[in-house]
Order: C-alpha cells, then structure tokens, then sequence
C-alpha cells in the first residue's frame, strides 16, 4: 500500500527484531493527526506513554510538538536541514521524515511513503567520514553521497552518524573556521570526566588525512545494533 499523500507518512517501530507498521502521521490545514495502526494496537507499545497511550484517539497538535514532539525528535535539526536542503531543497515536515530511509538513523522509528517500505540497510563508514571532512574543510571537493541518512543527528554543528569498527557512533568534525580542536576537546573532556568516576558513553580520537580529527561517541539510540525508541528531554518535559 502506497500513500499518494505528500503530506502524510507512515510510522514503522521496531518491534521484535524488525520494523513494524505502527501508524499513521498526517499533516493538515490546521496541523498534524497521528492514529495507530490496529495491528500495533494489539501487539506494540505506546510510542509516548504518557501523551501517546495506545488508544484508537486520534491524537493533534499544531506542530511536531508537544503530544508528538516524539516525532518532532526524529527530524533533523539545522545541521542536518543544511545538508538535506544543499542536495534536495526546502523541504516539508514528512518530507524531512521520510528522507532518511537508512538503518541509520536516529532512535527507533522509521518514516516512509509505503506500508512496505523496508529500511535501507546502509551505514557511513571510515573512507565516507574522510570524504566528508574534506568537504567539510574545502566546498570545491566532491559533496559526500547519502548525507540525508543519518541527517536525523540533532544540533547545529557539522555531524553525522557512522559505523565504525563494528560498533555505531556519533561523529562530530572540526569546521574549519575555528581554530580550536572541539573533537579532541570534547574527547579530553569525557576521558576526564570519567575518570573522575561520571558515567559517560565511550569515545575515540579519530586522525583523518586533511589533518583534522573527529571525535567518536557511542549511540545512545543503540544497543549494539538493535534500535532503541527515544524521547528527547524537550519532548518528555514539554519544554517548547
């Protein structure tokens, strides 16, 4: 089943190993609708539990906020908005949702125009992170390939989300206008910091050939390979 809507999109959860048809989101003259999926109904889970119970509501909010700031989390934030509108354009909400069709991306959901879509089972690697620091540094090399999977990482600086050895990280890079080194100052940052006993996720000092670094972070959204849903603290707090 295809959805002709532009302005509609399907939700996939991962459920039991794999992506699973879990609703439905609508953008409308007024704002967006999202409903559940009988199916999911049956067998999933509340993808918010407080503002999203399982129930045959359907749920409205003006924006991807508030009850669906859940959905708010997976769109990328202006790095990523860069990188997308660079390739494709401006682009709207669910068009913004449905671009990243990776492995890849951010938390548990996946967005697409198809019930049946599957994800594409795709990751930035090493070689990918060099031809994007290159970029980076200088606009007159080759723009990278696929920077819409995995553009869902959020913030304003130059990320992006790779696989690397095996495991899945966040990648942050140097922009080459400021001088000082913020992937080896943030790696230094949280070696210290848990040393002196700070839970903090494990990180890696990467040297790329420009003479830039990248620093590396484990995902939050990833238990080793297996998705995991999120909500950001915006969206559990209700900060706007």
């Amino acid at each position: 089943m295809t959805d002709d809507d532009d302005n509609s999109a399907f939700i996939h959860a991962w459920l039991d190993d794999r992506y699973v048809p879990a609703g439905k989101l609508m953008q409308t003259s007024r704002g967006y609708e999202f409903w559940y999926g009988n199916s999911f109904l049956k067998n999933g889970y509340a993808l918010d539990p407080i503002r999203l119970p399982l129930t045959e509501k359907i749920y409205f909010e003006p924006s991807l906020q508030g009850v669906l700031g859940g959905f708010g989390d997976a769109l990328p934030d202006s790095w990523g908005r860069y990188l997308i509108k660079r390739k494709n354009g401006a682009l709207n909400n669910i068009e913004l949702l449905t671009i990243d069709a990776s492995t890849q991306r951010m938390g548990g959901l996946f967005f697409s125009r198809d019930l049946n879509s599957k994800s594409v089972a795709t990751s930035h690697d090493l070689e990918w992170m060099k031809q994007f620091s290159a970029w980076l540094c200088d606009h007159t090399h080759e723009f990278p390939a696929h920077t819409e999977f995995g553009s869902s990482a959020g913030g304003a600086k130059p990320k992006c989300l790779v696989k690397y050895q095996n495991k899945e990280w966040i990648a942050k890079f140097q922009p080459s206008n400021i001088e000082l080194n913020k992937p080896a100052i943030e790696h230094g940052t949280l070696t210290l910091a848990k040393s002196c006993g700070i839970p903090c996720p494990e990180s890696r000092l990467i040297d790329l050939p420009n003479q830039q670094q990248v620093v590396l972070i484990r995902r939050f959204s990833r238990n080793n390979e297996t998705p995991l849903h999120y909500l950001s603290a915006k969206t559990a707090c209700e900060v706007l």
